[in-house]
């Protein structure tokens, strides 16, 4: 979604040109997420983001607030509120520019660890490359069921250990966390370069972000039944999505898989319609060469990876065409989150391509502080298991009366499954 909005502004603002409409649009850069401004001394809101522009606010300090962008002018630099960023792109609206006067205060940088030349996975050619380092605090242990938390803040490939339960009947599901080696850097000052940088040939390095966790194991609590236990199955590579700390989505599957952070994959679905769609999967699991172990999920939502239209969905299945090839249908991911539901995303997407991630030879990373748990695997198991591409779901696992999509349309999308709809960017 950050990079749709980027992708709006970028065009709206006529950036792709050489005349922009304003003289400040051409020195405009983007940050990579919101960032966290603290003003001590308090700020101004401007009219526009250069030196003489009407004072249309003040605030006292201390402040803070999100910015989305900026702009360096006459040694001062004026802030794009994160709030403004989301209305201009959505609704057109008048840019909300701030200013310290200098006596603002970013996020620390994390951790340099090296600069050098790398390929860039978008173009092929040589870049160069800033890789940095951090170390995320988390809690040892978190309990669900809790509250839905939209935008998590940190995600690590979290591999399956081991499911029990402890003395006050709660099931415990053991994490084996591992690094996500090209992390996004939403919540740093990291810019996406301007247009004049960018023409001028001064766009500066590519930044690479080493998310390390600062324990190898963490424990989910689940209190009481809940359908998404039979989901808990060694063996699985999830997707742990994190806030302040805390484990509160598991995600698996073609969209959660990346390759800086790989996870279970599923193989094209079997369904079957008992007043609500089942779904059925071969997931890859790391336990050996090959191995997947069939889930069967009954999702409380049915939705799109990127956009949600249940005529699409439908219509999903066989015969496919060139716009829809069976490969697609490898795609579904599962989400469960922390209230114990479940929503399937089906493989609709804006038109974006498979992740890159930028190759920067000569970099080692010391390894995780070993834990004290003999069931953990090793980095060597875990790197085999990152390519393996699960085979078709074998409907007769399941029992009778399942259906493949490599087969079969998948039909309509009950009602009660059903979020509501959305429209694609069309790119």
């Amino acid at each position: 979604m950050r990079a749709l909005l980027f992708l709006v502004l970028f065009l709206a603002f006529g950036l792709s040109v050489s005349v922009a409409q304003d003289p400040w649009q051409d020195d405009l850069k983007y940050y990579a997420g919101s960032v966290l401004l603290s003003a001590p001394e308090g700020y101004r809101t401007v009219a526009a983001p250069m030196k003489g522009a009407k004072v249309v606010a003040t605030t006292e300090g201390p402040a803070r607030v999100e910015v989305a962008a900026l702009v360096e002018t006459g040694g001062e630099r004026f802030y794009l509120t994160e709030a403004s960023f989301r209305g201009m792109a959505e609704l057109g609206a008048a840019g909300v520019w701030i200013t310290a006067g200098g006596t603002e205060v970013l996020p620390a940088l994390p951790r340099l660890l090296k600069r050098g030349v790398g390929e860039d996975p978008d173009s092929g050619e040589n870049v160069t490359i800033e890789a940095y380092e951090e170390i995320v605090e988390l809690q040892p242990e978190s309990r669900w069921p809790g509250t839905i938390v939209e935008q998590p803040d940190r995600w690590f490939p979290a591999a399956l250990l081991a499911v029990g339960e402890d003395a006050e009947g709660r099931t415990t599901v053991d994490f084996q966390l591992f690094t996500h080696t090209d992390a996004a850097t939403s919540g740093y000052p990291f810019s996406e370069p301007s247009y004049n940088e960018l023409t001028s040939g001064k766009a500066g390095a590519r930044v690479r972000l080493y998310s390390r966790p600062d324990r190898v194991n963490v424990r989910l609590l689940i209190a009481g039944p809940s359908p998404v236990l039979p989901l808990m199955s060694p063996g699985l590579v999830y997707l742990a999505a994190f806030s302040k700390g805390e484990l509160v989505r598991l995600s698996i599957g073609g969209d959660a898989w990346t390759e800086s952070a790989p996870v279970s994959r599923l193989g094209a679905p079997v369904f079957k319609n008992e007043g609500k769609l089942v779904f059925g999967f071969a997931a890859t699991e790391f336990t050996r060469d090959g191995a997947v172990t069939p889930i069967r999920v009954l999702p409380d939502r049915i939705a799109g990876a990127d956009y949600t239209q249940y005529q699409l969905i439908s219509d999903m299945g066989a015969p496919f065409d060139e716009y829809s090839p069976p490969e697609f249908q490898g795609n579904w991911t599962l989400e469960i989150e922390r209230d114990l539901t479940t929503t399937l995303l089906a493989p609709l997407y804006d038109g974006r391509g498979a992740p890159g991630m930028l190759e920067l030879e000569g970099l080692s990373l010391d390894p995780a502080p070993a834990a004290a748990n003999p069931d953990n695997i090793t980095e060597e198991q875990f790197a085999a298991f990152r390519d393996f591409i699960p085979p078709k779901t074998d409907a007769t696992v399941f029992g009778e009366g399942w259906k493949s999509i490599l087969e079969h349309k998948l039909g309509e999308i009950p009602a009660a499954q059903r979020v509501p709809e959305t429209e694609g960017a069309g790119f």
